[in-house]
């Protein structure tokens, strides 16, 4: 079932006042609200005289800022943020709009004032962090705004002024529309119920007022003669009174009746509406919204949203597969876990998630992963622990979670010091300039494996790696980095005695 909003339990149906408890934040009081109006009509007129700009399909880049306390509490997981990613795509393919990952990533915001109240933080963290790039969506503890967030239902809003989507964590996830209606306000479309937002009209038999709860515009009539100006303006969407608002299926059957005295039948399967519970492919655009929308994404206000190149990666259908440590294995030790799984081509890309129980409610460790390897040193020994990991890239949020591995920590720790075995080792050229490889001189009193694997200066794998066996005595070995960029890495040796690492500089 699509599930734009939630309800609170004591409507009933009749005339609904909302007074101040909005369940979407774009209303007729919001700050800019008249600048919307004329967004919309600037676009329905040069939309009905042909100015749009045709394409294939449009690219959008979306900033999702995930909100958290001070100490990282609070955070929905990053599988919540790529479901909806996903969800967004399948909603507004039909309208051949896609939207991808602004930068490749996800913007998480460790700050308790903007979590949970980010009204007052407008003007510092939100400005701050806002991608000028991109279409911007917090996700917060609450959407409310004013200086009380426990009070009203506002679940989420586009800022008419400041330009960005604020939305109530819990409706970020897949087979929830919540998002797509407030894009479908950041593309300058209004309510199909424009102006009943204080308060929705569902009296039987008896001819609606001819001015809505809000006030203004008029009424709209059934028979269409008003419809380019009152209601959202938009000719193709029948009258609608906020009659979706309470309504608990998908065929609204009273008999209401406009001021002329005919009876309304409003669209229920509008992304623009309040109707909840119509299957969720069902809902959509009308034509003309649709029209306004394209006319908005390409006109001249919207070309900070073409600045970036798209990304050249493919669409991640498959999944990935758990390598180490597998269902019911015990780790050789407990303080350096390395976790690996199958590289996905076309991944960008990991989410990695570890906890005491397969449901990652306790104390789970999330990590956004650039490999298909991560070394963990939090573990606790002789402990049972699940794992599962998710490939992603900017434009893939649709691939699926890898199945959930249950394993067991040992008892045994991983010397993370130099091993004492080891009496030489050098890495050579270094500086790297001109070259593809890399020549690996140790000399050791023992044999021994180890995985080889050079990391970026923040320590993130780049992917390249190699498990070796070490011979005693002196030996020597090529490494391929063809792949590195210029920059300054890390090249590391993990045994279970300990590491071995040497800072490279690649200079091609």
């Amino acid at each position: 079932m699509r599930l734009l909003l939630i309800l609170v339990g004591f409507l009933s149906i009749g005339s609904l006042s909302l007074s101040a408890q909005h369940l979407c934040g774009t209303h007729p009081d919001s700050e800019g609200f008249e600048l919307q109006k004329s967004r919309l009509l600037h676009n329905l007129r040069a939309a009905a005289e042909g100015t749009v700009t045709a394409r294939d399909v449009s690219f959008v880049p979306i900033r999702f800022h995930v909100g958290a306390k001070n100490d990282g509490t609070g955070r929905i997981s990053v599988n919540k943020v790529l479901d909806q990613l996903c969800e967004l795509n399948e909603d507004f393919a039909p309208y051949d709009i896609q939207f991808f990952l602004a930068g490749g990533n996800i913007n998480f915001i460790n700050n308790t004032a903007f979590y949970e109240n980010h009204s007052a933080t407008q003007n510092s963290v939100m400005a701050i962090q806002k991608d000028p790039r991109a279409l911007n969506v917090f996700i917060v503890e609450s959407a409310n705004t004013g200086n009380n967030p426990g009070d009203g239902v506002t679940l989420a809003y586009y800022s008419i002024p400041r330009d960005w989507i604020v939305i109530t964590k819990t409706y970020i996830r897949d087979n929830d529309a919540t998002l797509s209606h407030e894009i479908g306000h950041f593309f300058s479309l209004m309510h199909t119920f424009n102006g009943w937002e204080c308060g929705g009209y569902n009296t039987e038999d008896v001819s609606a007022p001819t001015s809505p709860s809000c006030g203004s515009p008029a009424t709209e009539r059934a028979n269409g003669s008003n419809c380019e100006t009152s209601g959202d303006f938009i000719c193709d969407t029948p009258p609608d009174y906020n009659n979706g608002l309470g309504w608990n299926n998908c065929n609204f059957t009273l008999n209401v009746l406009d001021p002329q005295g005919n009876v309304i039948d409003p669209d229920e399967r509008n992304y623009m509406s309040y109707f909840l519970s119509c299957p969720d492919e069902d809902y959509y655009f009308s034509v003309q919204q649709n029209e306004a929308v394209q006319q908005d994404l390409n006109s001249f206000s919207r070309n900070y949203l073409r600045l970036d190149p798209v990304p050249n990666v493919p669409v991640i259908t498959e999944g990935t597969t758990a390598n180490y440590p597998i269902n019911d294995e015990v780790t050789d030790a407990y303080n350096y876990v390395n976790f690996q799984w199958e590289a996905v081509p076309g991944a960008t890309a990991y989410f990695l998630e570890i906890d005491r129980v397969a449901t990652f409610s306790i104390d789970p460790i999330r990590l956004v992963v650039y490999g298909n390897s991560k070394v963990i040193t939090e573990l606790d020994p002789n402990r049972n622990y699940y794992w599962r990991v998710r490939p992603f890239n900017a434009m893939s949020g649709c691939a699926p979670i890898s199945s959930l591995v249950s394993f067991r920590t040992g008892t045994g720790a991983t010397n993370v010091e130099t091993p004492a075995f080891v009496e030489e080792f050098t890495v050579s050229p270094n500086p790297v300039v001109g070259q593809s490889e890399l020549q690996i001189r140790l000399s050791s009193q023992e044999a021994f494996n180890g995985m080889i694997e050079v990391l970026d200066i923040t320590g993130r794998p780049t992917g390249v790696q190699r498990q070796y066996d070490f011979a005693a005595g002196a030996q020597q070995l090529s490494l391929g980095i063809d792949r590195l960029t210029n920059g300054i890495y890390l090249l590391q040796i993990t045994t279970t005695e300990g590491r071995l690492t040497q800072k490279i500089v690649v200079a091609n």
